[in-house]
């Protein structure tokens, strides 16, 4: 009876044990910046020839504006959200876009 409840106790113990060590979740990385985000989604997506620059016109970028829409709903997936077509016209540069995304996504 006693070995009986020692292979109980180490049955429980061994249970917990692995319990503990699936439940562990892993460390979460910092939520990367909208700029950060931007920046990658253009370097994924449009095809530049040089680093995107946030402050320069959306129209001197030479990307067509097929692409500016594709890249446009690539936004949208990315922050969960929809951008009104009657707001788009107010994103001259990737600035604008980020600072419009900052001030409607969490």
């Amino acid at each position: 009876m006693e070995m009986c409840c020692i292979l109980l106790y180490y049955v429980i113990v061994q249970a917990n044990f692995f319990a503990r060590l699936h439940s562990r979740k892993e460390p979460s990385r910092p939520m990367a910046s909208t700029e950060e985000r931007i920046i990658k989604l253009v370097e994924e997506n449009l095809d530049l020839e040089h680093p995107p620059d946030l402050d320069a016109e959306v129209t001197d970028s030479g990307v067509s504006s097929l692409n500016l829409v594709r890249f446009l709903k690539l936004v949208n997936q990315e922050f969960d959200l929809e951008i009104p077509p009657g707001e788009v016209d107010q994103f001259h540069n990737l600035r604008s876009l980020i600072a419009y995304l900052d001030t409607h996504t969490d």
